[in-house]
């Protein structure tokens, strides 16, 4: 390659790295009241860099200690005071409805018995709000979240903890409409997965003329949705995200029986749980019967998406709640605390400054043990680390403190390889080879092991991403992208290496090699 070539492609890699990495890391105010958040600012983070939201939720007939005295304590209440003296007991730290515990209501005197009559009926219930948590804490096993927590406070209420899911301009409030969309987000996934009741398949038609339009309840009662459902599952596809939703063959025939049954009418069919309306709909009377037993229902985005194949798998499979807790999905009745990170304010700068200091320290050992060879080699880290930012960024992968030290381990794969690579050709220098010979000789002596362990790597990684759950599939993703980008600036360094060289006169001391002269007899 040509000289001019050499320093053009050079010119053009080094203007991309700066560039990228000035956008990648560098915020700065955007006009008067807008600013630009960098890439590494729109990653979205774990609990442990910036904290955890949770709420409290309520089954029906159990109100919280706040809640009652706000009300007993006004003496300006009248009549409803005196009902909550009368109605509520308190248990622990929440007051429960006396009829939950078996006290005997007489609607005549309006009073209850002094005494609860059936102490079993205050276990039944403590009973059926354990049963519901372990319902709700499998419910967020579905979400892929990197951490959660369903657990029993006072034995009637539920505590919900999921990670913020902020990213770190949003966790600062540099960006109040992000802030604002992940709690909101969080709110809907509370009220989403609390959802207690059947699930219904039901249209607000009033024509009688038809079987089907006599009720609003599409799916006969006798009938569970499972015998019509297989299964509700996330899918995303090209920025689309829907729930995947499979029928049984009988649900595929009584689908399209009802869907001729509405022909030439302007009518849907709406998927409730409970008395609460979901998102997906089903438009009847379309022309054409359904051939597929899968059927896709759109979503606004990938949390909502999510949410909603959650709710459908848990009810499908016949696991609902015995309580009513909260309201309809769109209300703010659930109340989101966010909490501060465990490992304080300033953890996910500090966790920056030790991957800065680390990717550093890999350059620096590349120039010293290298010379300028080591150049190269810190222009592949550099690129390296910012596929990762922007790919971690751009899928969405919420980044925890395990999750970037799986990356730094992406990065070793790559420095250990390059390296590997570059003692190789050393030993062909020393034996008197060309540099040319040797970084030819060197990677084909390489190459077959280095595919053979990144295809391990990947494979492996791909499998605990899509196998696993939770944070430890975040850590498989980020390992499937670090093992991709490790092998392909494999062979990037060397079209790299071959190009800066060419501008060198003495390419054995650009590479720090010294070539063994053989004397002649």
């Amino acid at each position: 390659m040509g000289k001019v070539k050499s320093v053009i492609i050079t010119i053009i890699l080094v203007a991309a790295i700066l560039v990228l990495g000035f956008f990648s890391t560098v915020s700065f105010p955007w006009g008067d009241i807008q600013r630009y958040n960098s890439f590494i600012e729109n990653i979205h983070l774990g609990s442990e860099l910036t904290g955890d939201s949770y709420a409290l939720i309520y089954p029906e007939g159990v109100i919280s200690a706040a809640d009652y005295h706000s009300v007993v304590d006004d003496e300006t209440n009248g009549d409803e005071r005196d009902e909550y003296l009368a109605k509520y007991v308190q248990r622990g730290g929440v007051y429960i409805d006396k009829e939950y515990l078996g006290y005997e209501y007489y609607e005549e005197s309006e009073t209850y018995s002094s005494t609860a009559t059936d102490t079993e009926a205050e276990q039944e219930f403590k009973d059926s709000v354990s049963a519901d948590a372990d319902i709700i804490s499998e419910r967020f096993g579905d979400l892929g979240l990197s951490s959660y927590s369903v657990s029993v406070q006072d034995d009637f209420v539920i505590k919900l903890t999921v990670p913020s899911n902020y990213t770190y301009a949003a966790f600062k409030e540099y960006d109040s409409t992000s802030n604002s969309e992940s709690s909101t987000a969080v709110s809907y996934m509370f009220q989403y997965l609390t959802m207690s009741g059947e699930l219904s398949l039901r249209t607000n038609g009033d024509d009688t003329s038809t079987e089907f339009k006599s009720t609003t309840n599409l799916i006969p009662i006798k009938y569970s949705f499972a015998d019509y459902f297989k299964s509700a599952s996330y899918y995303a596809m090209g920025g689309v995200y829907a729930v995947k939703l499979t029928l049984t063959s009988d649900g595929l025939e009584s689908l399209n029986t009802i869907i001729l049954a509405y022909s030439g009418d302007d009518e849907s069919a709406y998927f409730y749980v409970g008395e609460t309306a979901l998102g997906p709909t089903i438009t009847l009377g379309e022309d054409g019967e359904i051939t597929s037993n899968t059927i896709y229902f759109q979503a606004d985005d990938a949390t909502t998406a999510r949410d909603l194949a959650a709710i459908l798998s848990s009810v499908i499979q016949g696991k609902t709640l015995t309580n009513v807790y909260g309201a309809s999905v769109g209300t703010s009745s659930i109340e989101i605390i966010s909490a501060t990170p465990v490992m304080g304010e300033n953890a996910a700068i500090c966790l920056g400054i030790f991957v800065l200091v680390a990717v550093l320290a890999a350059i620096v050992y590349s120039i010293v043990r290298y010379k300028r060879l080591g150049i190269v080699n810190a222009l592949m880290i550099l690129i390296y680390a910012l596929a990762m930012i922007v790919a971690v960024m751009l899928l969405e992968i919420q980044l925890t403190i395990a999750g970037t030290f799986t990356a730094l381990l992406g990065l070793i794969l790559l420095v250990a390889v390059n390296s590997f690579v570059f003692e190789q050709a050393r030993k062909e220098t020393q034996a008197g080879r060309t540099l040319q010979s040797s970084v030819k000789t060197a990677y084909k002596k390489t190459w077959v092991g280095i595919l053979d362990l990144h295809l391990v790597l990947i494979i492996i990684s791909a499998m605990i991403s899509l196998i696993c759950v939770g944070e430890i599939a975040a850590c498989g993703a980020v390992f499937f992208i670090a093992s991709v980008a490790s092998y392909v600036l494999y062979w990037f360094t060397r079209f790299i290496w071959y190009t800066i060289s060419s501008l060198a006169k003495d390419k054995f001391a650009f590479c720090g090699y010294v070539r063994r002269e053989e004397d002649d007899d």
